[in-house]
């Protein structure tokens, strides 16, 4: 998108996040949680850019194993 690569729920459930929460991890709350702006759409189907969206979840899932 935009010659950026993206991302989308998906690629991240590809990843371990569950589709259920892909949608609103994070990303609802993005003012307090930091989560990246969504790069656009297609169709229904928000899409993030793919190193922005991996970098903050590297984030997330490192502070979630330092409790």
């Amino acid at each position: 998108m935009n010659g950026r690569q993206v991302i989308s729920r998906a690629d991240m459930a590809a990843r371990g996040v569950p589709r259920t929460n892909g949608r609103w991890l994070g990303y609802r709350y993005r003012a307090r949680t930091g989560h990246p702006e969504k790069a656009g759409r297609i169709g229904q189907e928000g899409l993030m850019v793919r190193y922005e969206w991996t970098a903050w979840h590297a984030n997330v899932s490192a502070r979630k194993v330092g409790r």
